[in-house]
């Protein structure tokens, strides 16, 4: 995975969750980027299971918190794997994993003006 790093190049951030609408919104987002001359962002975004609250009133979760960013970062490899066959988009940027809910981290991690954001449909996943 890539150290995220502020540029000014245009950037494709795209929410990967490994159900079948976030590997086609990364399909998709890596069409768009390609299109637009951008960096590809692809981002897997987790959280304890319980919640941040949880984990918080509960320290020896803290313990756990590497192994479940061990296991978003898997997730991510694997979807990477699945659209692209490898884990090599083929496209400037990286690949992120971002600990939080999904939508807000999405929405932190895409907050410039002219940042493209591309979320899948379905699935029952928080967002």
């Amino acid at each position: 995975m890539s150290e995220y790093q502020e540029s000014t190049a245009a950037r494709v951030l795209v929410g990967v969750s490994g159900s079948p609408g976030s590997l086609a919104a990364l399909g998709r987002a890596a069409v768009e980027a390609r299109l637009r001359g951008a960096e590809l962002w692809p981002v897997t975004a987790w959280e304890p299971p319980e919640g941040d609250l949880a984990a918080r009133r509960f320290p020896a979760s803290a313990a756990l918190a590497p192994e479940w960013e061990r296991l978003a970062r898997e997730r991510l490899l694997d979807a990477l794997r699945a659209v692209f066959g490898d884990a090599s988009t083929g496209l400037p940027g990286g690949a992120l994993v971002a600990r939080g809910a999904p939508g807000p981290a999405l929405v932190r991690l895409a907050g410039r003006d002219t940042d493209l954001l591309v979320i899948g449909t379905g699935g029952r996943g928080r967002l």
